[in-house]
């Protein structure tokens, strides 16, 4: 077992008082003493390398705030989680293995999970960050190497391949959410085959585990939704300067990486910005939409300056009549 950080035996002590809290809350006993899923977590695999929000207890759920998000967990998998959004869309994730209608149990740390009843546990981790990360532990070679996740949202949603990543979309086709390239590690640190499948609608992670993988296997589908943690307002040249802050979501949006990285999944991170990053971003701030110099400068940082955070934006650049040619820099004069 790989031995604590200080900052992870800080966060088991901070945990050890929300669970005594939780078990009034009808969950079931400790997970982690009968099947190791804790120390998989703990291993060699980034699982735990992000900080976490605190859960909850509201009634019979568990609920974290995820940067400006909220993540919701159910009593038992038979029930969605959720994840809703800064604009209050609430998108539900359907758990793999619904059938084994598993009860909500302590892991320990300040997780919980559900026990799938076949050699794997899946472990909801609502990151500080915005992401919410849907572990499964895989314990040994009988375990399945498919794990199916359903996604619905009011009006319906779909959810559609994004190179190695994946998109949800609502009935009209905007987007709601990334999911991230997936991934997979043993016990020895070793990276397990994955990836993702569209099947009947919904997202399905193979994971290539046999008899030569050293177990427990930890892997995991991120999801997010928020675009822009905070756009701020500050003055320049007597006129409004937008601070646009990429979420770590958009960053991983922006940059290609949510998706892979690469020339494609760059372009799906352009085109997403473009229309759903700029929507999000008017929805914060409508004032963005007064000046077409805005518009034209928010578009040409997500093809010149896809990396930089924040995006600056100020009223009092003219419009360009020369876009969408390449400017010397997106803050013209």
């Amino acid at each position: 077992m790989r031995k604590r950080s200080p900052h992870r035996a800080s966060v088991a002590i901070a945990a050890a008082a929300i669970a005594v809290a939780v078990l009034g809350t009808g969950i079931s006993p400790a997970l982690a003493q009968d099947n190791g899923v804790l120390d998989a977590l703990e291993g060699p695999n980034p699982a735990l390398d992000s900080p976490r929000a605190a859960l909850v207890p509201k009634g019979d759920r568990l609920l974290a705030g995820i940067d400006s998000a909220k993540v919701t967990l159910p009593t038992s998998s038979t029930d969605p989680v959720s994840l809703t959004s800064a604009t209050g869309k609430t998108l539900t994730i359907t758990l793999p293995f619904t059938e084994a209608s598993s009860q909500r149990s302590q892991i320990g740390g300040g997780l919980v999970g559900y026990d799938n009843r076949n050699g794997s546990t899946t472990v909801p981790i609502a990151r500080k960050d915005g992401f919410l990360q849907i572990t499964t532990v895989i314990a040994n070679q009988d375990a399945p190497s498919r794990y199916e996740y359903k996604f619905d949202l009011a009006g319906g949603a779909t959810v559609e391949a994004a190179e190695q990543g994946a998109i949800v979309r609502d009935a009209t086709g905007a987007y709601v959410a990334a999911v991230a390239v997936p991934w997979a590690v043993d016990a020895a640190g070793k990276n397990v085959a994955t990836r993702y499948a569209i099947e009947d609608g919904a997202l399905v992670q193979y994971v290539n585990h046999d008899e030569l993988t050293a177990y427990p296997v930890v892997a995991d589908p991120s999801i997010c939704g928020n675009i822009f943690s905070q756009i701020t307002t500050t003055s320049e040249q007597g006129q409004p300067r937008y601070g646009l802050y990429a979420s770590a979501c958009g960053t991983s949006i922006k940059t290609g990486l949510a998706f892979g990285g690469g020339l494609a999944a760059i372009a799906i991170g352009q085109q997403t910005m473009i229309n759903a990053g700029w929507s999000e971003a008017v929805g914060i701030q409508p004032a963005l939409t007064s000046k077409t110099s805005l518009r034209q400068q928010y578009d040409c940082h997500t093809i010149y300056a896809a990396a930089k955070n924040p995006w600056n934006l100020e009223k009092y650049r003219p419009n360009n009549a020369g876009w969408p040619s390449a400017p010397s820099e997106c803050n013209w004069s």
